[in-house]
């Protein structure tokens, strides 16, 4: 049994020599039919080439090999043989005629065109379409968002820049209610013509004699009326506001004629004088035609004047008719100080 081991243990190793001899015979084998078929490749091609081409290759060769002497001489192991297979004319020729596939490109010297100026703008487009219709607002809440606007403004002047801390009414301003200031009227009036008067044609009168009125609504503050001559002096200097509405009757006789016997400038004149100068001083003035008026009708005016301390204003009517006018009961005079 041992003897049948061991042979087939040398069975084995021959087997193993045999097949690493072949393999390095045909290793050696084909690297000679290489350097064979790289030998007649050569010869070949000088031969296709020429007398000339193997003369300039021998050149070639031999001025490499000048040069790599002293190089191979330090190395030690190069060989001029390595350079042998080199063609520079041929390498030449097949890096010109390569395939070109690179995309063409611009000329480099061709001059790029600047852009010009915008051109004017183009007309306008078409209008788009209308939008949504905005919802309806009620006049409760345009109302309502005033009032709180003026809310929001109040309490923004309230506070200071500090700490919030809330400021004291000016002079002349009242609180009223939470954080609401009202100024203090000190002059002011409303009365009523006690009494009728009564103006002759061709006549200026000064309206005169004046009274509180009993009913709620009349009032007179200050001092600076006087009810009896129907002058207001005004204690300081400053802008008032002023009006006066006169009811005026006709006579009865001028009723009954007709349209036609009407004068065109019958007329009457309302004038708020200062101090009676109603043609030298700024006042304030109406004027209306009786032509077309019935025998009873109404004539006011209103205003802004500015008074000095000490001077007064009344009202004055002139007649430009050819018959007297009456300025009934009940007829008003009413001023306000608005500020100085």
């Amino acid at each position: 049994m041992q003897c049948v081991c061991g042979l087939l243990v040398c069975v084995l190793l021959v087997c193993v020599l045999v097949t690493q001899g072949q393999l390095c015979a045909g290793g050696r084998g084909k690297g000679r039919r290489k350097q064979k078929d790289d030998h007649t490749h050569r010869d070949s091609h000088a031969h296709r080439e020429g007398p000339a081409h193997r003369d300039e290759h021998a050149q070639i060769t031999e001025l490499l090999n000048a040069t790599l002497t002293s190089s191979e001489d330090r190395a030690g192991h190069r060989k001029i043989t390595e350079f042998a297979g080199l063609d520079p004319q041929g390498s030449w020729r097949d890096f010109v005629n390569r395939p070109d596939d690179t995309p063409t490109r611009r000329c480099r010297n061709k001059k790029r065109t600047l852009p010009g100026p915008p051109g004017p703008p183009g007309p306008p487009g078409p209008r788009g379409p209308p939008g949504a219709p905005g919802g309806a607002v009620a006049q409760s809440d345009l109302l309502q968002e005033f009032k709180q606007m003026i809310r929001e403004a109040t309490q923004r002047r309230e506070l200071t820049q500090e700490g919030g801390a809330k400021t004291s009414p000016s002079p002349g301003l009242v609180t009223v209610g939470d954080g609401m200031y009202l100024r203090h009227i000190q002059e002011a009036f409303h009365v009523k013509l006690k009494q009728p008067i009564t103006v002759e044609k061709k006549a200026t009168a000064e309206i005169h004699s004046f009274q509180i009125p009993m009913a709620k609504g009349g009032f007179m503050r200050g001092v600076g009326l006087d009810l009896s001559s129907g002058r207001y002096t005004a204690p300081v200097t400053g802008i008032y506001q002023l009006s006066t509405n006169l009811h005026i009757q006709r006579d009865a006789s001028d009723t009954h004629r007709s349209r036609g016997q009407l004068r065109q400038q019958e007329h009457v004149r309302l004038h708020i004088c200062i101090e009676a100068l109603c043609s030298t001083q700024v006042s304030l003035e109406t004027v209306v035609s009786m032509d077309g008026r019935g025998q009873l009708f109404s004539v006011c005016v209103h205003g802004l004047l500015e008074l000095q301390v000490g001077q007064y204003v009344s009202v004055f009517l002139a007649n430009e008719a050819a018959s007297p006018v009456s300025v009934q009961a009940g007829s008003d005079f009413s001023g306000l100080l608005l500020g100085f």
